[in-house]
């Protein structure tokens, strides 16, 4: 998801080394949509082209300009679903856990 969400702020931003690490996208993650974006498409071959000859941290920072992963682009992909959950479990009183 890393990857997938600097993929979608470059497309919508055009060049996410310019953004802060933090930024919040006008758009939804589970909503953005990199299909069609050369920008996005050309860094994400520069990354794949570099294969198996770098390690996968220094392959990473060529995409999202960390050399580190976090859960937060997941959970941000997430959200929706898991609001929509919380309010299902919650209206209909089902019972959560073994």
């Amino acid at each position: 998801m890393e990857m997938f969400n600097s993929l979608c702020e470059l497309s919508l931003y055009g060049n996410n080394e310019d953004l802060e690490n933090d930024i919040n996208l006008r758009l939804p993650l589970h909503r953005c949509d990199i299909y069609g974006s050369k920008k996005a498409g050309k860094r994400l071959q520069e990354m794949m082209k570099l294969g198996s000859s770098q390690h996968w941290s220094k392959t990473l920072k060529i995409l999202t300009g960390k050399e580190y992963i976090t859960a937060k682009p997941l959970l941000d992909y997430y959200e929706p679903i898991y609001k929509w959950l919380k309010q299902y479990v919650q209206l209909y009183n089902i019972p959560v856990g073994w």
